[in-house]
């Protein structure tokens, strides 16, 4: 099925003497997006398109290939065991009032609240483009409702994780916040004070490298 777009596709790279398709000029890659239309009819709804695609999915999981597999590895086959999960993909980019950030919800030789860093999109002196700065800012740059909600998020982490120190790294998109991972944090008893060293777990092994853990 894919055949006729990289033919379309090898002509125009032919035509202009390159060999990847991010070397195209706007006026091919524009006039190969209209022959590919007339291969296929691509709604415009992105709404249709979501429910296309989420379609696709589940015919593909019900394939002869994908049930074969399945049953030459004794995997469950039917599909209302599996969910398909639509989210909005967000890289920090999309305009100055945008950027990336990373944060712990406590410092570990301290305590305390909050800590991290955030970067945001910043414009060029040269020309109006947008790019992530390279000096981190204080949390306390975040919008104030994301920042707010950051730390709630970093609270209710915590309290779901026994309380342990949690590291996460998130996304501010216009403002709006957007946690993209999060994971516990390995530590060592070095790293602590003795008051907070009276409030931990010993591990198993007497191993310093081992990490402790925080007591619930």
């Amino acid at each position: 099925k894919s055949r006729p777009f990289r033919e379309i596709i090898n002509r125009y790279l032919q035509s202009e003497s390159i060999t990847s398709t991010n070397q195209l000029s706007l006026q091919a890659l524009q006039e190969m997006i209209l022959e590919f239309k007339t291969i296929v009819n691509v709604p415009q709804d992105p709404y249709e398109q979501v429910s296309l695609a989420i379609q696709s999915i589940y015919k593909n999981l019900v394939s002869k290939r994908v049930m074969d597999y399945r049953l030459l590895n004794d995997i469950y086959t039917s599909t209302s065991s599996i969910a398909i999960i639509v989210q909005k993909m967000v890289h920090g980019s999309l305009n100055s009032n945008s950027g990336l950030g990373h944060c712990q919800s406590r410092l570990l030789s301290l305590g305390g609240n909050l800590v991290g860093e955030y970067y945001p999109l910043q414009e060029t002196d040269e020309e109006v483009i947008l790019k992530i700065s390279k000096t981190p800012q204080d949390l306390s740059t975040i919008p104030v409702q994301s920042f707010e909600l950051l730390q709630s998020n970093m609270i209710t982490i915590e309290t779901l994780y026994h309380h342990n120190f949690q590291y996460a790294e998130f996304v501010i998109e216009d403002g709006m916040l957007y946690m993209i991972e999060t994971n516990q944090v390995k530590y060592h008893q070095k790293h602590l004070t003795s008051e907070h060293q009276s409030d931990l777990k010993q591990p198993d092994s007497d191993s310093d490298e081992e990490p402790f853990t925080l007591a619930t």
